[in-house]
């Protein structure tokens, strides 16, 4: 399966599917920039969180505080320490899942299909998540951006999740939603990256490879479970 879905195919050669979690199962990106412009603010610099939003798309938060205001290690180690609370004790834990990600997940595995996160969150804050949103037992395991020496971009998570699975990368598919998805996948080798875009953003994420496009997640829903693929990159 050679980064072409076909009609039925899932199942019939895709054993596993890969998926980001913030903005692609779960509607919290915004919600995240919040929590971070929030203790920003609070150690006397400003960004509106909208700016955050987008420079997370392509880019880590380590990057962005550097970026920006020219933060040590030092700093951003305590600012860490004090986002993990802010974030998911006040922010995230009512943000909403993205439909139809219940009923995707759940008909992915009834097909036997193998589905796993591999996410910029930590470890311990993709469960708080999958908790949140009624996911116990759902996911196969978390690559989270603490699970590997280097988070995504980089393709080190991608790379061991397939290690943790025994698959090939034909054998999986990945499903995200921004640049640092795409880049980790197609870099781990994985053929078949559906992103999660549109207009400009779509066209950026066609060329660093991803191999189908769509809309929202219920055009990926009927991409994997129903429509059969009549154009490569179809969105």
């Amino acid at each position: 399966m050679p980064g072409l879905l076909e009609a039925g195919s899932l199942g019939e050669g895709v054993r596993a599917v890969l998926f980001d979690f913030d903005g692609t199962l779960v509607d919290s990106n915004f919600q995240t920039s919040l929590a971070i412009s929030d203790l920003l603010a609070q150690r006397g610099y400003q960004k509106d969180p909208h700016e955050i939003v987008e420079y997370l798309g392509s880019g880590t938060l380590e990057n962005a505080l550097e970026l920006w205001f020219g933060i040590s290690d030092d700093e951003q180690r305590e600012f860490f320490t004090d986002l993990r609370p802010l974030m998911y004790d006040h922010y995230l834990k009512d943000a909403p899942t993205i439909a139809p990600a219940d009923a995707l997940l759940d008909e992915i595995r009834a097909r036997d299909v193998t589905v796993a996160l591999v996410t910029n969150r930590s470890e311990w804050g993709a469960q708080q998540g999958i908790e949140a949103a009624g996911w116990h037992g759902i996911f196969e395991f978390v690559v989270g951006h603490d699970t590997t020496p280097n988070p995504k971009p980089h393709p080190a998570p991608a790379l061991h999740a397939l290690d943790l699975l025994g698959m090939a990368p034909s054998d999986v598919i990945f499903v995200g939603d921004n640049e640092t998805d795409v880049n980790c996948a197609v870099d781990a080798g994985i053929p078949t990256v559906v992103a999660i875009a549109d207009g400009d953003k779509a066209t950026r994420l066609a060329a660093l490879g991803a191999s189908h496009l769509r809309a929202n997640l219920h055009a990926v829903s009927d991409l994997l479970l129903h429509s059969s693929e009549q154009e490569h990159n179809q969105i």
